[in-house]
């Protein structure tokens, strides 16, 4: 692709669909239709819609993405691991609600629970797994929301590991959508094999005695990039869902809570994603080995100045529509004296829009730059060299970025 400094010479990539963030706003479900909603772009976090995202609300199973989390963030030792045999406890197998009716002494591996957990929302084995991390659930819900605070989960507060409701009068799970949000996004950057268990649409379990059916099943069938991550019902909480999916290099993650239905909970989810995948998109600007219209300052050197190329791919992600109005401006350029060799490091090329930085690439010197002769460095050592800050000829300059 060909560059354009400060908005001159660069066509940018074909402008496909302009749908600006208001339109998909406006185009949101009725507030009526749920409770709280919110998508963002998994790379990133960046929000690119909310509506209602700090209501406080009840998450009903989306309390297993943090029992997932925690669980996964441990399963890294010689001591706990995916094969680590898991007992189910007299507690654990008199769990209600969704469950693959583990029996009193019943062992699997933690691998067997994690999928009964994380495909057929199974309470009992959501206790199980949890005794098998920190002795007992309480101590587990204690683990999860210490890794809450971490990721700056404000709203959310976790009363047990499976999500089920509690009686009247007693403290209940509490979370927000932009809570939810942040949730998935830790879960699905942190552990991408997640999804392959996430997006299972059934397994055997118990030597196939039992199957598992995934509970996100409608979400997985509807949106085209679909992959995960997790439903949550109960009668106070309605129908909540984390969804994400991926399509070519572009992850985003939505959340739904409190619709009113199954059939809503799904329609809202994906009308959320499509409106999103629509209005947003991420590409590369700037390939890796183009040239720079601009050289930099090469003290010593006969030639003085030396070409530039970018060592990396400069990619962005930002609405379609924004995408010709990017500059791309070069920065900190460092004072360079030869020799130096080619690839020798030289600043960085930055993405910008109306200031805000979208992404950066490193520079290097695209040729070797031999030392002038003695004589020649004598002759010219009164030649005045530019001045800090304006070690680049051209385009630099006039794209205004020293």
């Amino acid at each position: 692709m060909s560059l354009a400094f400060g908005g001159r010479g660069r066509a940018a990539c074909a402008l496909l669909v302009a749908v600006s963030l208001a339109t998909t706003a406006a185009s949101a479900p009725d507030e009526r239709d749920y409770r709280g909603a919110m998508v963002i772009a998994a790379d990133s976090g960046e929000a690119l819609v909310e509506h209602n995202a700090d209501a406080a609300w009840e998450p009903a199973s989306l309390v297993k993405m943090m029992l997932s989390l925690v669980t996964r963030d441990r399963a890294v030792t010689t001591a706990f691991h995916m094969l680590t045999p898991v007992r189910t406890s007299a507690y654990a197998s008199k769990m209600g609600g969704s469950q693959v009716y583990l029996k009193h002494g019943e062992v699997f591996t933690l691998a067997g629970m994690l999928q009964a957990i994380e495909i057929a929302s199974a309470n009992d084995a959501s206790v199980a797994v949890a005794e098998a991390i920190a002795g007992s659930a309480d101590a587990t819900v204690a683990l999860m929301n210490f890794r809450a605070r971490e990721l700056g989960m404000t709203g959310t507060t976790f009363v047990n590991v499976h999500g089920l409701p509690t009686a009247s009068g007693e403290p209940r799970n509490v979370t927000t959508a932009r809570d939810m949000a942040t949730l998935a996004r830790a879960l699905v950057t942190g552990h991408p094999d997640m999804l392959l268990t996430a997006s299972t649409r059934t397994a055997p379990f118990r030597g196939g005695e039992f199957i598992l059916y995934n509970t996100n099943k409608s979400f997985l069938k509807a949106f085209d990039g679909a992959d995960g991550l997790k439903t949550g019902y109960h009668k106070r909480a309605k129908y909540n869902i984390a969804a994400t999916a991926q399509r070519a290099d572009m992850r985003l993650i939505a959340v739904v809570l409190g619709a009113d239905s199954s059939e809503k909970r799904t329609r809202q989810v994906t009308r959320l994603l499509d409106d999103a995948f629509t209005t947003y998109k991420r590409d590369t600007v700037v390939d890796a080995g183009e040239r720079l219209p601009d050289q930099v300052y090469v003290e010593g050197s006969a030639h003085q100045y030396a070409p530039l190329q970018v060592a990396g791919d400069l990619a962005i992600f930002a609405k379609r529509s924004d995408f010709a109005k990017v500059r791309i401006v070069p920065t900190d350029i460092p004072v360079l004296e030869a020799p130096i060799a080619a690839g020798t490091p030289a600043g960085t090329i930055v993405a910008k829009l109306a200031g805000r930085e979208l992404g950066k690439a490193p520079l290097v010197v695209a040729e070797a730059v031999d030392r002038a002769p003695l004589l020649w460095r004598v002759w010219h050592w009164r030649t005045p060299r530019p001045t800090r800050g304006r070690f680049l000829q051209s385009g630099a300059q006039l794209a205004g970025g020293f």
